[in-house]
Formats: C-alpha cells, structure tokens, sequence
C-alpha cells in the first residue's frame, strides 16, 4: 500500500496509530472474551495463549508506546478473567489477579524474541505451560 493513500484516510501518523490501537484493544477484549465463555479449565488457558500470540504476534510493533501505556495497565480486561479462574479455583488465590494479568501479559510478550523457544515448541504451548506451572493449583 501506497503512503498516500493511508494518509488520505489518517491525516497523521498519530491518528494512524490510535485507529490501530483502537482496533487492537477492541480484538484483545474479544480474545479475553472468548477465553470467559469456557469453562475455567487448562484447555481455556491454551485457548487464551494461542489468541495471544496470534495477537501478539499481529501488534507487536504497539508495545511501548506511549498511546499502549496510556490505555493502562489492563486495557482488555484480562484481570477480570484472572479473578474469575481463581474464584473456580484453576488458578491460585494467594496473589492478585492484576498480578496474574501482568504475568501472563509479560510472559507473551517475552515469546516475541526471537530465539527464546526451542525449535519446534509452539509459542502458545510454551505460554500456556509456563503459566500454569507457575499460577495454577494443580
């Protein structure tokens, strides 16, 4: 696509970017929402983490920006599905679900870097396993 015609749709690049961000909080919400509707199971946090590094994947040009961090700390919603999975009892009680959104969020970033994962892992495998380890009761 020609620069001219995204300017002819976005005036500026800031413009640009907050129409992109906007779309991208409104798809993170979905994917939160599509994890909220199962059952709180292991199976719902692999549905969760193959969503995000789909999503992560798409966005990842937005993170640090400063119209990301201004959206706050949980844009999405994800620490109400948190609270929720630890109210069922799939994820432990003991810290916060703001922490447990900022965990998850943190470790799929981190599968954004090149050369993180072995070769032949899924990035949504590696993240749903490593959260459950981590925050799960079982």
């Amino acid at each position: 696509m020609h620069r001219a015609t995204i300017y002819r749709h976005f005036p500026s690049r800031d413009q640009l970017i907050q129409a992109v961000l906007s779309r991208a909080l409104r798809e993170g919400v979905e994917v939160v929402a599509r994890a909220a509707e199962l059952d709180p199971s292991d199976e719902a946090v692999y549905l969760l983490a193959a969503d995000t590094a789909r999503f992560g994947a798409q966005y990842a040009f937005l993170l640090g920006t400063a119209e990301l961090v201004a959206a706050g700390p949980d844009p999405i919603g994800l620490s109400a599905l948190m609270a929720a999975w630890q109210s069922s009892g799939l994820l432990r009680g003991y810290v916060s679900p703001e922490w447990l959104a900022a965990a998850f969020i943190a470790l799929a970033q981190a599968l954004l870097t090149p050369g993180v994962i072995a070769r032949g892992q899924q990035p949504h495998e590696v993240l749903a396993d490593t959260f459950l380890r981590g925050a799960g009761c079982r």
